[in-house]
C-alpha cells in the first residue's frame, strides 16, 4: 500500500498555518504546565489550618506561568525562621493561652523557630521533572480531540 500526499497552495500560507498551529499548542501546553504545577503544590503543601493551600494562585501568560502562594507567611514556612525574640507591638504585654490551659501574660515570648519546609522548591523540581510527560499528554489530546 502507498500513500501519496501532494500540497497545493492555494491562498493558504503554510508558514503562517504552521505558526498558528504551533501557538496554540504553545498555549496549552503551558496551560497544561499550569495546571500540573498547581496540582503539585497542592499537594506538597503542609496543612495546618488550609489557608496556606487555599492561597495558591495560577496566572497563566503568552508563554509563561506562574504558580505561588499566597498566604503573607509563605515565605517563613519555605525558608523557616531563625530563633527569635517576641515583643508586644499595641499593648504592653503578651496574652495567650499555652495547650495545658490557663493564661498567660508576659511581657516577651522567645520562639525557637521553625524548620524550612521546601514545598515550592519541591514543587519546582516535580514540574522540571515532568516536563516531558505534561509535553506529551498534551499532545496526545491535541492529535485525538483534533
Amino acid at each position: 500500500m502507498v500513500l501519496n500526499v501532494k500540497v497545493v497552495r492555494k491562498g493558504v500560507d503554510l508558514n503562517i498555518l504552521a505558526r498558528k498551529l504551533r501557538d496554540a499548542f504553545t498555549i496549552e501546553f503551558v496551560a497544561g504546565l499550569a495546571d500540573f504545577a498547581v496540582e503539585r503544590m497542592y499537594a506538597n503543601v503542609p496543612w495546618r489550618t488550609g489557608f496556606l493551600a487555599s492561597g495558591i494562585k495560577q496566572e497563566v501568560r503568552e508563554g509563561t506561568f506562574t504558580v505561588r502562594p499566597t498566604a503573607p507567611y509563605a515565605a517563613c514556612v519555605e525558608k523557616g525562621t531563625a530563633p527569635h525574640l517576641i515583643l508586644p507591638l499595641n499593648a504592653s504585654c503578651l496574652v495567650f493561652t499555652p495547650a495545658g490551659g490557663g493564661t498567660v501574660f508576659s511581657a516577651f515570648a522567645f520562639h525557637p523557630g521553625t524548620k524550612a519546609n521546601p514545598f515550592v522548591e519541591r514543587t519546582a523540581a516535580e514540574v522540571r521533572a515532568n516536563v516531558g510527560r505534561v509535553f506529551s499528554d498534551v499532545w496526545t489530546s491535541e492529535v485525538e480531540n483534533g
